[in-house]
């Protein structure tokens, strides 16, 4: 779990910083990221690990830019990191 936290902090991080884009000036992007963590990866458990994706994705989007949230199957709750982890990414 640590790992994967500072694999989704990092991914956040280097993309919460402007982009010179050639000819179009400086851009900021920003990104939410949704995981899902599964035991199973055969047919039947890669639709489930997608769902679980997906839906820690649009958890993710709700609580606003540049957040993941993990989904994991074993659990019933969804994980994030906290605005303390937020703030410190863009500060």
């Amino acid at each position: 779990a640590v790992e994967l936290h500072h694999f989704a902090m990092l991914i956040l991080g280097r993309l919460s910083h402007p982009y010179d884009i050639d000819g179009f000036g400086r851009h900021a992007i920003s990104a939410s990221i949704g995981v899902a963590k599964t035991p199973a990866c055969d047919s039947q458990g890669l639709k489930r690990c997608i769902s679980n994706a997906d839906k820690a994705l649009y958890l993710a989007k709700a609580q606003g830019k540049g957040t993941y949230r993990v989904s994991n199957e074993n659990e019933a709750s969804m994980l994030a990191d906290t605005p303390a982890d937020i703030e410190r990414r863009r500060g």
